[in-house]
């Protein structure tokens, strides 16, 4: 599964629980993926994904906190010791416009 959480604050931002929308989508082989979400709301957003690989809908990170599966931010944002700040992963969705993100899983 390929999990997309889309936040529209930065009070929100990366708190799973808190997410504008989520989606869960099945994925397969490709290296090279695309999705559609055709239902979001002209404004500001930052989205956060993982690629959930055991299907138990939660990011397994190691002792330390490591991510265990492949994750990314948008505008590809990393952060130093954590997750980006949600200025780093913003962006705009035009009204009526169409808004394209191309996004790299990292993994560690």
């Amino acid at each position: 599964l390929m999990n997309f959480a889309l936040y529209n604050s930065s009070s929100t931002f990366n708190d799973p629980e808190k997410a504008f929308r989520e989606y869960f989508i099945p994925v397969d082989s490709k290296p090279n993926m695309s999705f559609l979400f055709d239902d979001i709301p002209a404004g500001e957003y930052a989205l956060a994904l993982f690629h959930d690989e055991n299907s138990n809908y939660k990011l397994d990170q190691n002792f330390l906190g490591i991510p265990q599966e492949g994750f990314g931010f948008s505008n590809n944002a990393m952060g130093t010791f954590g997750p980006p700040s949600y200025s780093e992963t913003k962006f705009q969705v035009a009204e009526n416009g169409k808004t394209t993100l191309n996004i790299h899983l990292r993994f560690f």
